[in-house]
C-alpha cells in the first residue's frame, strides 16, 4: 500500500494527501517516503490536556492510534510539560525497539532514556485502555522522569549518582526483601544482554538519600543508549 501511495504521490503531485488508515492529513514527502515502520502516517498521536490545567500552562499528554497494529497495544504518555511532540517521537521510538530483529517491549517499571542522559521515561504496562468504537484497547504508559532540553524533572527521577557495577555489586544493592541476592543480579545481566543485542546498553540506578554514602530505596533499571540509535540509524528502516 505504502509503495502504490508513493507511486500516485510521485504522478499526481498532490498538495495534501488523506490518509485514510489514521485519518491524517499528509504532505507528498511524508506519502513518498513512507515506510512500513512507526511513523505519524500509521501511529497517528492524538494529544489530550492535562487534569485541571488549561491550554496556556502547556500540560499535556498523548495517545496513540495504530500502535496496536505493530506492538498489540496503544501508547499512552502521562502530561507533563514535556512538549507532546517531542513525547511522540520517543513513543514511536519505544515501538521500533520492540520491532527490532532482536527488539523486545522494556519491562514494566523499568526506565529508558538516550545515551547522552538528556531525557528519561519509565514505562508501565498497566494503563488506562484506549477506547475505540467501543472497544478497550490496552495500553503501555510511558512515564516521563527527565527532559534537560525543557527544564524538566520528575521528582520520581533517580538521578545517576550512584551507578551500580552489576559484575561485582556491593552486599548492599542487592539485598531486596524477600529475593536471592544472586537471582537478583542474574535478572539485572540478563536484561543488559537484551539491552546490548540491539546495540544499547543497560545500568542500574540506586537512589540515594541527602547526607548517605550508601545506597538505600528503589532501585531503577534504565536502558540507556538504544533510543539515540533507533532515532539515527533506524527511523526508516522496513521492518517484516
Amino acid at each position: 500500500m505504502g509503495l502504490l501511495a508513493a507511486m500516485a504521490t510521485e504522478i499526481s503531485k498532490p498538495t495534501l494527501s488523506h490518509w485514510t488508515h489514521t485519518d491524517v492529513l499528509a504532505l507528498p514527502h511524508a506519502i513518498k517516503h513512507f515506510s512500513a515502520g512507526p511513523n505519524p502516517l500509521n501511529v497517528h498521536p492524538m494529544p489530550f490536556r492535562g487534569p485541571g490545567t488549561t491550554q496556556d500552562q502547556g500540560i499535556a499528554g498523548l495517545v496513540t492510534f495504530g500502535a496496536a497494529a505493530f506492538i498489540g497495544r496503544e501508547m499512552r504518555v502521562r502530561p507533563t510539560a514535556v512538549p507532546w511532540g517531542e513525547a511522540y517521537e520517543h513513543a514511536l521510538a519505544f515501538i521500533a525497539l520492540a520491532m527490532h530483529k532482536n527488539g523486545y517491549v522494556i519491562p514494566d517499571g523499568d526506565t529508558f532514556g538516550d545515551e547522552s542522559h538528556n531525557f528519561s521515561y519509565r514505562v508501565h504496562h498497566t494503563a488506562e485502555p484506549f477506547v475505540n468504537a467501543g472497544r478497550d484497547i490496552p495500553c503501555y504508559e510511558l512515564e516521563p522522569l527527565l527532559n534537560k532540553q525543557h527544564g524538566f524533572q520528575s521528582p520520581g527521577y533517580v538521578t545517576r549518582d550512584k551507578i551500580v557495577n552489576i559484575d561485582a555489586p556491593q552486599p548492599e544493592y542487592v539485598q531486596l526483601a524477600g529475593r536471592n541476592g544472586r537471582d537478583v543480579v542474574a535478572a539485572w545481566k540478563a536484561k543488559r544482554q537484551m539491552a546490548e543485542r540491539v546495540g544499547g546498553s543497560f545500568e542500574v540506578k540506586a537512589k540515594v538519600e541527602a547526607g548517605d554514602a550508601g545506597a538505600s530505596g528503589p532501585k531503577g533499571g534504565s536502558v540507556a543508549g538504544w533510543l539515540a540509535k533507533i532515532f539515527n540509524g533506524r527511523r526508516n528502516r522496513e521492518y517484516p
